[in-house]
């Protein structure tokens, strides 16, 4: 439970963030900037003992989020609010960064989101061969930036296909 505070905090800001988009300007940026601050707050919320990566996730979370809020409330200015299905469905969607930039996504057909998918789960597998062949070597006599370009390639390749393969994924559930 310690280690999911952060992120049920993200959620409760989420979800009380949403009627501070239809008030004034002045009243809506101040309460943006609290829900912007408590978002990028939440990883101090993280357990002392959590691990290396709980604490990685957290803060990108908490970016993220507050992203979100920071794009969310600069729209409402211009008259651009979400409904509150539209707003929850946007802090939820991993691929969609800029709630004023959503129109501007491409409506992909149903063959080529298949297509992608697979393509990208190809990229995972060559990502995860080529980090394994690098990882591998020994690099004993070779300079510390030169393998770590290496195995970067290797691991930018399986992210790189990982965030498709989600991309994909949302769109066939029903998402922008």
């Amino acid at each position: 439970m310690d280690r999911a505070m952060p992120f049920l905090l993200l959620a409760l800001v989420g979800g009380l963030a949403y009627p501070g988009l239809r008030f004034d300007r002045p009243l809506r940026i101040l309460v943006g900037a609290v829900f912007v601050a408590a978002a990028l707050l939440s990883p101090l919320l993280a357990p002392a003992d959590s691990g290396l990566s709980t604490r990685l996730l957290v803060i990108f979370a908490s970016g993220f989020v507050a992203m979100k809020f920071f794009d969310l409330f600069i729209g409402a200015a211009r008259a651009d609010s979400p409904s509150l299905r539209s707003y929850l469905a946007f802090l939820a969607n991993p691929c969609l960064l800029v709630w004023r930039r959503r129109d501007a996504e491409p409506q992909v057909p149903l063959a080529e989101n298949f297509r992608r998918l697979v393509r990208d789960a190809a990229q995972i597998a060559i990502g995860l061969l080529v980090l394994k062949g690098f990882w591998v070597i020994r690099w004993d006599a070779m300079p510390f930036w030169l393998e770590h370009g290496f195995k970067a390639v290797g691991f930018y390749l399986g992210v790189l296909g990982l965030f498709g393969i989600i991309a994909a994924l949302w769109r066939l559930a029903g998402g922008v």
